[in-house]
């Protein structure tokens, strides 16, 4: 296990196989969600399990044509997030750190870990203390020397510094980017030039700033497809191909105008239960 940044070819990650996938009517969400929670999630909608099976098998299709090993969690009963593997666990160098969920519900994706946890070398345990903390909002850059760290609602203070602690040890920089998306990366996508795409109405002017500090260029992406269609969402295959939402053309056009080969993918379910195409897997190997 190794990985040192987004961008360098992607060996090996957690995928899940998505049989405890359910169907979720858009009026069943307005029940049991809040008005605000719906206002703040544009991209939500009904939800399919069929649909979820095949996009997902259209997405490990295209895994496999990159020869990228998929290792499955074990499928927890109502597990229905468990989809979005890249948030109850990341890697960073060689330690493979489990995060502590902020909803309840899905604490049982911890469970689905465990035969994966006896593999890994390095485990760390980031629950604790009050800690929240997930993967979405976690973006490891520059060797493994420089971690972003959305902070909002699923990644807290307690969660950040239970992070920045070992990675200090390892001597790494951690930084709090604040942001108001469900995890940072529904609003900021690095490239692998240096530069940055980011969702202007999700990043207060405080965040910006501070990024300009690691990115020579921040480019603000289409508001719409951003907030609509999770577009800043990028699973870097290699630093020159990268899997995308076919929802997404201007993000799209934006990537193939900058050089990079998009493989666009039809990822409506996943975005409409809030979670793009970083979110669906999570790298366990990139050289």
């Amino acid at each position: 296990m190794k990985v040192r940044d987004e961008f360098a070819t992607l060996r090996s990650a957690i995928i899940h196989d998505p049989v405890n996938a359910f169907d979720f009517s858009l009026e069943r969400m307005r029940e049991i969600l809040s008005p605000q929670d719906m206002l703040e999630h544009p991209e939500s909608g009904p939800v399919s399990t069929a649909r979820i099976q095949q996009q997902y098998a259209g997405f490990r299709e295209v895994l496999s044509r990159f020869g990228v090993a998929c290792r499955k969690p074990v499928a927890q009963d109502g597990a229905y997030c468990q989809v979005f593997t890249r948030d109850p666990c990341f890697a960073i160098g060689e330690t493979l750190y489990m995060g502590a969920m902020h909803d309840a519900h899905r604490g049982a994706e911890l469970s689905g870990l465990l035969e994966l946890q006896s593999w890994a070398r390095d485990v760390h345990e980031l629950a604790g203390d009050g800690a929240a903390i997930e993967g979405g909002d976690v973006f490891v850059l520059r060797g493994g020397k420089l971690v972003l760290v959305g902070m909002r609602r699923h990644t807290n203070e307690e969660g950040f510094v239970r992070l920045a602690t070992q990675l200090d040890r390892a001597g790494a920089r951690t930084v709090r980017i604040p942001h108001w998306a469900l995890h940072l990366d529904c609003c900021l996508a690095p490239l692998p030039n240096g530069e940055a795409l980011y969702v202007p109405g999700r990043l207060p002017e405080i965040s910006v700033a501070i990024l300009r500090q690691f990115f020579p260029k921040l480019r603000p992406l289409d508001e719409q497809e951003g907030l609509r269609q999770l577009s800043a969402s990028i699973l870097w295959l290699d630093p020159e191909n990268a899997l995308t939402s076919n929802a997404a053309p201007r993000t799209n056009e934006l990537l193939q105008t900058l050089g990079y080969r998009v493989h666009p993918l039809e990822f409506s379910d996943m975005v409409a239960m809030w979670g793009g195409v970083r979110r669906v897997a999570c790298p366990l190997e990139r050289a």
